[in-house]
């Protein structure tokens, strides 16, 4: 029986084969050249391009046929007899998936669940022989502007899946195999012929065995936000040679062994809300030993020819009456790449390459990643009604402008970390990107899958806090109130919105509440901004105006400031302060006011001093109290003392000087003195001897008072300020003083003594309490 080849195409025209070449491998589209004749010299191609057509070869042994489309036909000849020759190229309906370029997103899947996606849509038939439990959704991987073939093989490299092309029922299957090195002879042992016959049947000749140097190591590093810089995952894989174990080969991929975990636990539920993602060691050691393998495919490797046509990769055949040790009749042997090639008047040749099944079968890592090349714009997005979306990490969800399968939802993407412009342990400085800003999108490393937004950028919608360039020489931090203020309806109604309390400080007013309360407040209450004008928005700001050197602040509700130390201000010029209801003022130590010039104090309704110690209020001028209703003084004891001049106490109606049932009433008509019990004029001279002597006590007590003092400015009592106390306290007391005399006497000395040496009030004060004087 003589060889027969044929091929069909869509249009039903006749075609006679002349010459073909099918190549072959594992992991590759099925490439076919044919070159034939027919006597239809104007083939309609546009029924025969994409669509069904084969090629079906025929022997005494074997019938291999090839299913798929044409993606090419070509006339290059038309002879005198009639004939027009074509060429044609048919490759698998996959190759289809070549010419589409796109971008998507694909969350929480497996590499195996993407891939399959995506045949379906693309109606390829496919066979899967995998374990489905080596596989577990992946957290967020991206197609980005790449062909969905080589999206998908990317996916099936990672994955450490193989695929190549079986018949069944007339049509060229996919298979989808992660160990085809471990399926079962499928193809009897061929026979080794040096120089093969005709009738020697199938056969294997011309031989190559070859083994080559390949690396012996594999590590792979990852970046896990979770970890410490020294705990950062890491996995390595060896194999081979001794002499191959130095030839490491280094791969960091940050993401590439997180997987989707059934239950993660722990503290992030927001950021695992759909899903929780970690290293999974496991994965990331069999990941690591799929890359080793992948790269060491071809270290030993075995050429022949043969004219056995079904041996296709992921074919296990054996090669029998080869002396070499490696085509031992019993090593079974994987098919890796073949290529038929024959015309009409010659024998058919298959070349083709096998490799030991010792090892695991896995594809090399050979199609290209895509490289992202600077940055990319995005908006950010969340769950409806919200105006922040973030987790505990700070990051973010955003809608790529490419992403045309995105919702603009918490599902446009996985969580993406935000860039601050400071971060530490506890520390640093937080401005999250909110719902509908546009942000600039770094990605690390280039790799799609992990994004970083590293800035954010005005737009039409998400304009500058001021109009620009008219206010160009503002720089300024603005906020936006988050659910504080509402805007009301055009008819007055106020409707709160759910993220608005009162009891949270919210604010519902319409505009014209707003208006109304600005205008009421009015004046210095309304500070004006940066531009000079006052604004109803809700948030807090601060700016510098470069151009009128103005420093503005604004808090949009409360303000608070902590000062661990001492707080110290100038201000060159005056100040005005407007506070629009209370202000209080707690000092817990001593206070002091200096004004330079004039001081004014007026108090719109009642003022209240209350002091729990001494109140000395020292004059040098004149002092001029004018009180229009009437003065009421309530004290244990009142003492009136003037050094020099006298008193004068002058009323156009009444004076009246009362103690108990004693008094003096005197009018503008009569004097009248009434006593409970006697009136003494002129007392007798013994009293004024008393008065006398109370006086020179007094004196002597002041004289004492002041040697004291004069003792210890002097040093007089030595360098031990205890001992200094102790003294100068008895003395005072010998001289008359009561203890809490004594020491405050003591007390005040000391206080001002230490504080005109520049000591600062906490120490002074310190200080007092361990002498007991405070």
């Amino acid at each position: 029986m003589s060889n027969q080849a044929t091929t069909t195409i869509a249009s039903g025209d006749a075609l006679d084969v002349r010459s073909f070449a099918i190549k072959q491998g594992m992991s590759q589209l099925f490439h076919i050249d044919v070159r034939a004749v027919s006597r239809n010299l104007d083939i309609d191609f546009d029924e025969v391009i994409g669509k069904d057509a084969s090629v079906s070869l025929r022997t005494q042994w074997t019938a291999p046929s090839w299913h798929g489309i044409c993606t090419q036909i070509d006339q290059v000849r038309v002879d005198a007899q009639g004939l027009a020759t074509y060429s044609l190229v048919i490759q698998p309906r996959a190759w289809l998936m070549t010419q589409r370029r796109n971008y998507r997103i694909f969350q929480f899947e497996t590499e195996l669940d993407i891939v399959k996606k995506m045949l379906g849509e693309w109606n390829v038939e496919f066979e899967e022989r995998v374990d489905p439990g080596n596989y577990k959704p992946r957290k967020y991987r991206c197609q980005y502007d790449e062909n969905d073939f080589s999206f998908i093989s990317r996916m099936l490299e990672d994955a450490g899946v193989s695929y190549y092309f079986e018949e069944k029922n007339g049509n060229s299957v996919m298979v989808l195999d992660d160990a085809p090195n471990a399926r079962s002879l499928s193809k009897p042992l061929i026979r080794f012929h040096d120089s093969p016959a005709v009738t020697d049947g199938e056969f294997v000749t011309r031989v190559a065995v070859s083994q080559r140097v390949r690396p012996g190591k594999m590590t792979v590093g990852d970046l896990d936000y979770r970890k410490p810089a020294e705990g950062q995952p890491r996995f390595s894989a060896q194999g081979g040679l001794p002499q191959e174990q130095n030839l490491e080969q280094f791969h960091y991929e940050p993401g590439a062994f997180l997987y989707q975990q059934g239950s993660a636990g722990g503290n992030t539920p927001t950021a695992d809300d759909r899903g929780a993602s970690r290293v999974d060691s496991q994965l990331g050691t069999a990941k690591t030993e799929n890359r080793l393998l992948g790269k060491r495919g071809n270290a030993k490797r075995i050429t022949f020819e043969s004219n056995v046509l079904d041996l296709v990769p992921g074919v296990i055949t054996s090669v029998t009456n080869h002396p070499h040790r490696a085509l031992s009749s019993s090593t079974p042997m994987l098919v890796t790449e073949a290529l038929i090639e024959g015309d009409h008047d010659t024998e058919w040749r298959v070349h083709a390459e096998i490799v030991p099944t010792d090892d695991p079968f896995k594809p090399s890592i050979k199609t290209a990643r895509p490289k992202v090349q600077g940055l990319e714009s995005a908006t950010v997005v969340g769950p409806d009604g919200a105006e922040i979306h973030t987790d505990e990490y700070g990051r973010v969800r955003v809608q790529f402008h490419w992403d045309r399968e995105g919702k603009s939802d918490e599902n446009s993407s996985c969580w993406i970390p935000s860039s601050q412009p400071w971060a530490g342990a506890g520390f640093g400085g937080v401005n999250l990107p909110r719902i509908g800003q546009e942000v600039l999108v770094e990605f690390l490393g280039g790799d799609p899958d992990r994004p970083v937004v590293i800035g954010r950028v005005f737009t039409e919608t998400q304009s500058s806090p001021y109009k620009l360039p008219k206010y160009k020489d503002v720089m300024t931090l603005r906020s936006n109130t988050t659910g504080r203020m509402v805007m009301g309806a055009a008819d007055g109604s106020v409707q709160p919105s759910p993220t608005s309390s009162l009891l949270g400080g919210g604010i519902p007013y319409n505009s014209g509440q707003i208006g109304e309360l600005m205008s009421t407040l009015g004046g210095p209450f309304c500070a004006r901004s940066a531009d000079g004008g006052t604004h109803n928005w809700g948030g807090s700001e601060i700016s510098l105006n470069d151009k009128d050197q103005v420093f503005y602040t604004q808090a949009d509700k409360d303000r608070h400031d902590f000062t661990r130390s001492a707080s110290r201000g100038v201000i060159g010029a005056e100040r005005t302060t407007t506070i629009g209801t209370d202000d209080l003022t707690h000092v817990e130590n001593k206070q002091t006011t200096n004004v330079g010039s004039d001081q004014a104090l007026s108090v719109g309704g009642d003022q209240s001093i209350t002091v729990t110690g001494n109140l000395t209020e020292t004059v040098t001028g004149f002092l001029s109290q004018n009180v229009t209703k009437g003065i009421g003084i309530s004290s244990g004891a009142y003492i009136l003392q003037l050094a020099t001049g006298g008193i004068v106490l002058r009323s156009d109606h009444m004076i009246t000087l009362r103690v108990g049932k004693s008094e003096i009433v005197i009018t503008d008509q009569e004097i009248k003195i009434q006593s409970g019990d006697k009136v003494h004029i002129n007392p007798r001279q013994g009293e004024e001897e008393e008065a006398k002597k109370a006086k020179e006590a007094a004196e002597a007590k002041e004289k004492a008072k002041q040697d004291v003092l004069n003792t210890l400015e002097n040093g007089g009592l030595g360098t031990n300020a205890g001992r200094a106390v102790q003294g100068s306290r008895n003395a005072l007391q010998r001289a008359g003083y009561t203890e809490q005399e004594a020491n405050q006497i003591l007390g005040d000395y000391f206080e001002n003594k230490w504080t005109q040496a520049g000591t600062d009030p906490q120490t002074v004060q310190s200080s007092l309490q361990g002498l007991g004087l405070r």
